[in-house]
C-alpha cells in the first residue's frame, strides 16, 4: 500500500530568483532541494507515460513572453520503483528549472506561477503546490533567490506586489 498526498510540504525546500541575460531576457531559476533523508523529488515530466512528475506551469498571460521550454539542471537519475512498478526519473539533491523569459530591460512585468511537485519518502508519494510571484522590474533582472512561499512571494519585498 502506498499514500498519494499533500501531508509533507518540509521536505523540499524550494527557492525562486531572477537574472537578466541580455537587454531583452530574464532567466526565471526555480531551485528544489530536498533536506529530508531518504526524498526522491521527481523529475520534470518528459513524456506522456511519465505517472509521478514535477512541474512548472506560468500565468497563461505570460504566454507571449516565454521563450522556450523549461530546461531541468541537476543530477536526474532513474529507477524502476518497486511500488508503482514504473520508471521514474528523481534527485536527490538539487534540480534548476530554468524558464527565459522575452522581457525588455524597460518594461515591467508581474511574473506568476506555480510549482507542483511530488516526491517519494518510504511508502508515501505526497505532492506540493505552490504559487510564486515576482516583479520583474526596468533594469532590474539580477535578483537574489528567495524562499519560495507558499502564495505569497513578494507581498513583503516588493511595493508593486498589490497593483496587479
Amino acid at each position: 500500500m502506498f499514500f498519494v498526498g499533500a501531508q509533507d510540504t518540509t521536505a523540499v525546500q524550494l527557492s525562486v530568483g531572477q537574472k537578466r541575460i541580455n537587454k531583452d531576457e530574464v532567466a526565471i531559476t526555480i531551485t528544489a532541494k530536498p533536506v529530508k533523508p531518504g526524498v526522491s523529488l521527481y523529475a520534470l515530466q518528459k513524456s506522456p507515460n511519465d505517472a509521478v512528475f514535477s512541474q512548472v506551469n506560468f500565468d497563461s498571460s505570460l504566454t507571449s513572453y516565454l521563450k522556450g521550454g523549461i530546461s531541468e539542471k541537476g543530477n536526474i537519475q532513474s529507477r524502476i520503483d518497486s511500488t508503482l512498478s514504473l520508471n521514474v526519473a528523481f534527485v536527490t539533491d538539487s534540480v534548476q528549472w530554468v524558464q527565459t523569459l522575452k522581457i525588455a530591460e524597460t518594461d515591467t512585468v508581474l511574473v506568476k506561477g506555480t510549482v507542483a511537485y511530488m516526491f517519494n519518502v518510504g511508502e508515501e508519494y505526497p505532492s506540493v503546490e505552490k504559487e510564486f510571484r515576482l516583479v520583474i522590474m526596468p533594469g532590474e533582472g539580477k535578483g537574489a533567490k528567495q524562499p519560495l512561499q507558499p502564495a505569497d512571494l513578494t507581498a513583503r519585498a516588493n511595493p508593486w506586489y498589490g497593483y496587479f
